[in-house]
Parts: structure tokens; sequence; C-alpha cells
């Protein structure tokens, strides 16, 4: 192709002002956009034209491989997202991706991305509205202790599925049980699950790690006739009640504490458990919602267990005239010597007192209820009945965590169904 002279005339007085401008420094605002227009210039001249998206990719000084991503305008300002990786092919697969994801509405705007420790901070706020405050103060915990440490100075979209599975790793041998690790990877998926919800990012990092198996802890519970032994064992100790009604209910260690004299009747046989009572490392004894909302509901008493508490109630009077006005009328049905609400820890060590006076091996507190649960299923008490008297979300948690426990029920089941079949056959 040839130029005509007014042409040439005007392109080489072109590149007599470009080279100008690049030996005074003012091509463009900045060392980088220099840097930047010297580099888009090369590539033209060497592959002829720009790839698509590639407009605003370019090398900086250090190296390292920079794209923009345009956001659009926001309070009259431009918007834009800055990208680095070290090669020009890194930064296009990257701002493929952001551009996909900007189109999706899920990329956010520049400057807004909070680091890990920024977002787990907002996020245990959050949380604390309308969590029990027990599982608000193990969530903490494990935000401070375990994942501010490891992982908080990363900024939220730099963080990998590689990050937290190194976390993991590391906390596993670092000797911590296998069921702590599993808490610490299911908090960190919670929080990081609300941050996609939130648009802070596009994906949850913590489904793609790894966590350790867990295996189940063995149930250990009372046989009927060791359940005999323990409350014959408990005859003349302040919570004997407690004892049977554990023991015949299933209530939990906190609805048992946090059971109110309104609660029951007498007349029809009934206790409702309304509320809950636990202690908390910060307010200490705090009373709060049952643990489900099937947790509050209707339980059924026998005569007999009626009786207990009816004895139980005038054993709790004739101590409250003997303490006078040191009596402390909180209306709780279980109490101190002076009427106040029983701390949870108090009431396991005596527990684990009586279960040694007994001579019976070591149980928890709560095995009780397990314990509760595996007798009135091995006395022919229909599933449904016991998950709602354990307040239950549905039956068949109910049949997962107690049927492995009981194999002579599949054995009565399968003699059962033999025989209906050999008897209809006959």
């Amino acid at each position: 192709m040839q130029l005509h002279s007014g042409d040439l005339a005007g392109f080489q007085e072109a590149q007599k002002k470009l080279r100008q401008l690049e030996k005074t420094g003012s091509l463009a605002v900045g060392r980088e956009r220099k840097t930047r227009a010297t580099v888009v210039r090369s590539d033209l001249m060497a592959n002829g034209r720009r790839g698509q998206n590639e407009g605003s990719i370019f090398r900086r000084k250090d190296g390292r491989w920079c794209g923009q991503i345009d956001l659009g305008w926001k309070d009259g300002k431009r918007q834009r997202r800055l990208i680095y990786a070290s090669s020009r092919a890194g930064v296009r697969e990257l701002m493929t991706k952001g551009l996909r994801e900007r189109d999706m509405g899920i990329l956010p705007a520049a400057g807004k991305i909070p680091t890990v420790a920024g977002h787990l901070g907002r996020w245990l706020n959050t949380t604390k509205v309308g969590a029990r405050i027990r599982t608000y103060e193990r969530y903490e915990g494990i935000v401070r202790k375990h994942l501010l440490p490891s992982v908080g100075r990363l900024k939220l979209d730099k963080l990998t599925p590689a990050h937290v599975q190194t976390l993991l790793d590391q906390k596993l041998s670092e000797g911590l049980a296998p069921r702590s690790v599993r808490g610490i990877k299911i908090v960190l998926h919670a929080a990081l699950r609300q941050a996609v919800r939130w648009q802070l990012i596009a994906r949850n990092v913590a489904e793609f790690a790894v966590g350790p198996k867990v295996q189940n802890r063995e149930m250990k519970v009372f046989t009927p006739e060791e359940a005999r032994i323990f409350l014959g064992a408990s005859r003349g100790e302040p919570l004997k009640a407690l004892y049977v009604l554990a023991l015949s209910t299933g209530l939990r260690r906190g609805e048992l504490l946090a059971l109110k004299w309104e609660d029951l009747d007498f007349d029809e046989g009934t206790l409702r458990v309304r509320r809950a009572l636990s202690r908390s490392c910060t307010q200490g004894i705090v009373i709060s919602e049952p643990k489900t909302a099937h947790g509050r509901r209707v339980v059924r008493l026998s005569q007999g267990i009626v009786g207990i508490l009816k004895a139980h109630r005038k054993q709790q009077f004739e101590q409250r005239l003997s303490v006078g006005p040191r009596w402390q009328d909180c209306g709780y049905v279980f109490t101190t010597s002076i009427g106040t609400s029983i701390d949870p820890r108090h009431l396991s060590d005596d527990f684990a007192r009586v279960t040694a006076k007994s001579g019976l091996r070591k149980i928890r507190f709560h095995d009780l209820r397990h314990s509760s649960a595996t007798i009135a299923l091995s006395q022919g008490v229909h599933p449904k009945i016991v998950s709602e008297m354990l307040g239950h979300s549905r039956i068949s948690l109910t049949l997962d965590v107690y049927s492995h426990s009981l194999p002579t029920l599949q054995s009565e089941a399968a003699d059962k169904i033999a025989s209906a079949l050999i008897g209809s056959a006959s």
C-alpha cells in the first residue's frame, strides 16, 4: 500500500509527537497508564488486534498483569474492579469469569469486599439476634480461636477451597478431635453461605473442602434393671423426683430445670414444656425457648409420677418454711435449698454422685434421655409416641437415633412377620 505525501507527512508528525510525549512522561497520567499504553501498542504491532474483552489488560512495572472490569456508574463515579495475575492469559481467564458474574449481578462493587475477619464479625452480629445464647457463644469461640488466626486476614473473595482444606488438615494434625474440626467447617460454611446471599462472593468455597469422618458416639443407656437400681439409690435424695421424671419422660436437662409448678396439671396428668434453662459463659443462668419448635409440647404423666411430684411439692413447702425469709419464690419445681434455680453443672455433679452411689457404670445426665427412649421402645411403645414425648421434629429422627441400639426390635418384628405369614399359609 502506498501513502500520499500528505498522509506520509501526517503520519511522521504523529510519530514525532508520540516520541516527545513518551520522553516527557505526559503520555498518560501515572506510570501504570504509560506502561499500559506501551504494552498495548506493542501488542497491536505484534498481533495486529486485541482479543475480545482485552482492551483493559496491561502489564504493571512489577511484572504482574492487570485487568479492569467496568461495573458502571454509581453516585456519579465510574466503578471498576481490578484483577491481577502472573500472565496475560491468567488475567483474561479471570476477566471472562468476572464479566459473567457481573452480567449475573453477583460481582461486588469495587472496594466493597471485606476481609474474612470483617465478614465473620458482621455474620456473628447477625446470628446473635436469633440464635440461642449457647449457640452464639459456640460460634464466637470457633471464630475467635480457629478461623481468625488462620484465614482472617484474607480478602473474602481470595479465600479458596485450598485455604479451607489446609485449615481443617492443620487442626487435625494439632490433635483437635474430628468432631470439633467438623464444627469449624460447619461454622465457616454457614458464614460463607450468608456471604453468597449478600452477593459478596459468587460461591461457597467451604463446600469443596473435605471434612474429617466422625464416628457416632456409642450410646450408653441404663437398662430397665439398671434404671430401677439407680432410682433405688436416689431414695432420700433432694432431687429424686427429678430423676424419676427424667427417666419417665425423656426431658432434657434444661427443660427439667426450667419446669415451673404452673406447667403441671395434676388433674389432667400432664406437664407442658415451655422453656429451657442453661448456663451462659457471659450471662450466667439464662432462660430461653425450647431447642426446637416441636420442643414446646405436652407430656402425659402416669398417676404414679403425679404422686411422686405431689410428695416433692410437699417437701419443697417444708423446706420453704425452714429457711424462712431467705427463701426466694421463683416458682421452679426443682430448686436449690433457698428456692433459686439449679445450675446445670451442679445437677450433672449430683447425678454423677448418685450414679457412683448406685454402683452402676458412669454415664452422662443426657443419657437418661436416651435411656428413657430405649426403655419405652423396648416395652413396645409406638415410635410416634416416643418421638412426640422427646420433642423430635420427625419420627425418622427418633428411629435413626435409637433403632440401631435395639436389635431385639428387629428380631421381634421378624418373628411377628413370620408368624403372620405362616398363619395365613396354613
